[in-house]
């Protein structure tokens, strides 16, 4: 984790104590935190050469496999990607259920 962005980075390691940001200086408030979430790593798309899996989530090489995660967005959606992944879950699971027959053969 590096802590705090305004300043120079700090960079605490797995077993750092808290006393490690009690040097720093930092005070309450100041320390922002955030997260990634990667996305882009398995891209959605209809064209096989630039992409993994079809607009069903369904991989190009491997057919029996969906992917319904943020892998499979184009680059980062620039905003917490819970919604859109949950839609995206939705949709590939209504595409699963109406073709089961044809996708579990």
């Amino acid at each position: 984790m590096l802590v705090p962005y305004h300043r120079d980075p700090l960079l605490l390691e797995p077993g750092d104590d808290l006393t490690v940001i009690d040097r720093r200086g930092c005070r309450p408030g100041e320390i922002p935190l955030a997260s990634t979430h990667p996305q882009g790593t398995c891209r959605m798309g209809e064209d096989r050469t630039r992409s993994v899996v079809n607009s069903w989530g369904q991989c190009h090489e491997l057919t029996n496999l969906f992917l319904c995660d943020m892998s499979v967005f184009p680059s980062s959606l620039g905003a917490p990607p819970q919604i859109t992944t949950a839609a995206l879950a939705d949709h590939t699971a209504r595409y699963l259920a109406a073709h089961w027959s044809a996708v579990r053969s």
